[in-house]
């Protein structure tokens, strides 16, 4: 019987397996600014979970391959609030239209709390473990920005929380993959000791012309996948939850 392994890095990189050989359908649309109402160029669109993603051209629009299934679309820029839609490659729009959103209308109303300044030399272990993961995979990831990420912590709730002011930047040098993730919140509770966090990542290949490091890069990703959460949930929506080793 297999165990079902939890590690957040391990969920993240089996994520990012693709369909293959499945064909793809073109969704295609145009990004608006809500202070200029003006097509905006240059903005990330990509599938939550996935490599699959794009930019918008100068006159704001874009086109992007959408594999067969559900997915979650996110668009997102520095200081403007994450757009999300859920999308299905059975039925995507003609056309669509985002408009985003600017952050400062959201916190008019609300007070904005100053970070710690030395928060990674605090909490950057605790950070370290809880969202990226303590296993041997995990020792080969590296994270390129950590100076994007803004530590809180609340005295009276006994409570940590991080956010990050720009996509944070990850290497796994194990599984070769680039992992772009917009982190949204992190939360741990000190006194329940539970961890929670949300955010949508965006996963790319190393570069390589290394036919042996990719192969290696192959096999490490499915070591990885088996036993995984990812693993579970397909081999229930399958029914081949015996087959695959969990009963």
């Amino acid at each position: 019987m297999q165990k079902i392994l939890s590690p957040l890095l391990i969920l993240w990189f089996c994520l990012a397996a693709q369909r293959a050989g499945a064909q793809n359908t073109i969704l295609s649309g145009v990004i608006n600014d809500s202070t200029s109402g003006k097509p905006w160029q240059g903005i990330s669109l990509f599938l939550n979970g996935t490599s699959k993603g794009t930019v918008t051209r100068n006159d704001g629009r874009f086109e992007l391959a959408v594999p067969p299934g559900r997915y979650e679309l996110i668009a997102s820029a520095i200081g403007y609030a994450t757009f999300l839609k859920e999308i299905n490659s059975r039925n995507l729009p003609a056309s669509l239209k985002i408009t985003l959103h600017n952050k400062a209308d959201e916190l008019a109303s609300v007070t904005v709390e100053p970070y710690l300044k030395d928060g990674w030399k605090r909490y950057g272990r605790t950070f370290w473990q809880y969202f990226i993961g303590t296993t041997e995979n995990a020792s080969s990831c590296t994270i390129k920005n950590k100076e994007v990420l803004r530590f809180h912590f609340y005295l009276k709730s006994n409570q940590l929380s991080v956010t990050a002011i720009e996509p944070l930047l990850i290497e796994n040098k194990a599984l070769g993959y680039q992992l772009e993730y917009r982190l949204e919140r992190f939360v741990c509770d000190f006194s329940s000791h539970i961890i929670s966090y949300y955010g949508y990542p965006l996963f790319r290949d190393m570069p390589t012309d290394d036919p042996d490091k990719k192969k290696k890069w192959e096999n490490n990703r499915q070591l990885a996948y088996m036993g995984s959460i990812m693993h579970f949930m397909r081999s229930v929506y399958s029914s081949r939850v015996r087959e695959e080793g969990f009963w």
